[in-house]
Formats: structure tokens, sequence, C-alpha cells
């Protein structure tokens, strides 16, 4: 049984382990290679040029969009969620850059943030595809 002071990673063993528990504690002190810094760097551009061109599509069908209000509502819709990319790309910019400072061993990746961006950009484009069928069909 274990005693609720050894509460770290390191202390897990076995099948009941969580995620990310095979790492082994480091005594020796790591080197960061330079082209981490860059590749996290990378990493924010790439979240924000896809942010960039969902503000852009949202402001374009904001602006063509005349007087269908469907239209209208599907552009402001998509501006909050070029908003949640962009957020999300500066959090997790500020995060690993503080993890690499620190020389932290990791795990550096994130499996919730980016499933629940295009779960929630998915939904967006089911939706608008819905109420533009429905509008088709309807009238």
């Amino acid at each position: 049984m274990r005693s609720s002071v050894d509460d770290d990673d390191s202390s897990y063993s076995g099948t009941h382990s969580p995620v990310g528990s095979l790492l082994l504690q480091r005594k020796v002190p790591i080197k960061v290679d330079p082209k981490t810094y860059f590749a996290n760097e990378r990493t924010l551009l790439l979240w924000l040029h896809s942010a960039l061109w969902l503000f852009g599509g949202a402001t374009t069908i904001m602006k063509y969009a005349d007087a269908d209000p469907y239209a209208q509502a599907y552009g402001v819709a998509l501006l909050p969620i070029a908003l949640a990319f962009t957020s999300y790309a500066l959090f997790q910019h500020a995060t690993r850059v503080k993890m690499i400072r620190v020389k932290d061993p990791g795990p550096y990746e994130d499996l919730l943030g980016p499933v629940t961006l295009g779960i929630v950009l998915m939904t967006a484009i089911a939706a608008q595809f819905a109420l533009k069928f429905y509008t088709v069909w309807h009238y």
C-alpha cells in the first residue's frame, strides 16, 4: 500500500500507473537542444496560421452574407472558434516555453486540446451545413 507522502509519478509501477508514468526520474540535468525552441515556435505559428484562416473565413462570410441571417450567424459563430484556436496556441506555447526553461522532461504533448478544437470546429461546420440544407429543402 502506498502512502500519501510519495505521490509523485516515480512511485507508480505495474499496470495501474497513470499515463506518462513510464518516464524514469532523471538524476542528470537535461540538455535542451536549441532546435527545441524553434520547434515550439513553429508549432505556435502553425496554430496561429489556422486561426488566421478561420478569422479570414469568418469575416469574408459576414461581409458577403448580405441579407442571409444564417450565413451571418455562421460567420459570427466562427469568430469565437478562431479566438479559441488563438488562445490555445498562445497558452500551449507559454506552457512549453516554461517547461523547456526549467528543463522538464515532459510529456509535452496535449491530447485533449486539439481534439476539442477539432470537434468544436466540425460541429460548427455540420450545423451550418444542416441549416443550409434546411433552408434549401423548405424554401
